[in-house]
C-alpha cells in the first residue's frame, strides 16, 4: 500500500509510505505577497486575494505530488490555531 503524507502550509512537507517503509520525501514552497500572519490581513489592501493566490498554486504543486506517486490513502494533518490541535486524519 502506498501513502502520502501531508503537512499543509505554505511550506508543505510531504512523504511517501510503500509497505510502511519511507520511499521519498520533500517540501514545496510557495510565497504569498505580503503576507505576514501577525499584522491585520483586513489592512492589507491585496488581502484575501493574495492568500487566494498562495493557496491555489500551493494546491496545484500538491496534486502534481498526487498524481506523481498515485497513493493508495492520502493522510493530512489537520490544523487549527490555539492550543486544541488535531493531529492527522485519513481521506
Amino acid at each position: 500500500m502506498r501513502i502520502i503524507g501531508l503537512d499543509l502550509s505554505t511550506k508543505t512537507g510531504w512523504s511517501v509510505f510503500d509497505d510502511e517503509s519511507l520511499t521519498d520525501f520533500g517540501l514545496l514552497s510557495v510565497e504569498i505577497e505580503d503576507f505576514n500572519v501577525n499584522d491585520n490581513p483586513n489592512k492589507n489592501p491585496k488581502y484575501p486575494f493574495n492568500i487566494l493566490k498562495g493557496s491555489k498554486e500551493m494546491s496545484r504543486l500538491v496534486w502534481d505530488k498526487v498524481l506523481e506517486f498515485n497513493p493508495d490513502k492520502i493522510v493530512i494533518e489537520l490544523t487549527t490555531k490555539g492550543r486544541n490541535r488535531t493531529y492527522s486524519t485519513e481521506f
